[in-house]
């Protein structure tokens, strides 16, 4: 499934050309925007309902194609649901095991992961999603986060920033 809404860098001309590519594997979308051959709208959910946590289990996949959409939280989200994450590598997220690149305008390539990725074992899927779930506690968590924002305010590394004052010419 794909989630979010229709932005022309989200590229959902490129992930309705891949679905037209393999036709037995639907892709739904999960969002609202325009409407895209071969993408199965599903509208916006609620994920805290119960019915959207039920319809998350129907899924193995959440994909997202974005050419210029820089860490999309989506991917985060889907992991933590246990969903494997597949994206462009422009999304940020390159290079760790339980995510899988999916490479951007390159149709026969795209096909070709999704084609691998039906075909993968479930063991090696429940491998992806252990990877992804340990990646969420050790790495993507609100401490390091955290600590990243107080760190880069306390530095003495970044110039000051210009007083500004409300209301007046500053």
């Amino acid at each position: 499934m794909y989630i979010g809404i229709y932005k022309p860098y989200k590229n959902l001309g490129y992930l309705s050309q891949i679905a037209g590519r393999i036709p037995e594997t639907k892709i739904d979308w999960i969002g609202s925007g325009l409407s895209f051959p071969h993408l199965k709208p599903r509208g916006s959910i609620d994920f805290s309902t119960p019915q959207a946590k039920e319809l998350i289990q129907n899924y193995d996949f959440m994909i997202t194609v974005g050419n210029s959409d820089p860490n999309p939280t989506t991917i985060l989200e889907s992991m933590s649901w246990g969903l494997i994450p597949v994206c462009t590598e422009q999304s940020g997220y390159a290079g760790y095991p339980g995510i899988v690149s999916l490479p951007l305008d390159d149709l026969p390539g795209a096909e070709r992961v999704l084609r691998q990725l039906q075909e993968i074992p479930v063991t090696q899927l429940l491998e992806k999603q252990h990877a992804n779930w340990k990646l969420l506690d050790e790495h993507f968590n609100w401490d390091r986060f955290t600590d990243q924002v107080i760190d880069a305010i306390e530095s003495d590394a970044s110039p000051p920033l210009r007083r500004f004052q409300l209301g007046g010419a500053g």
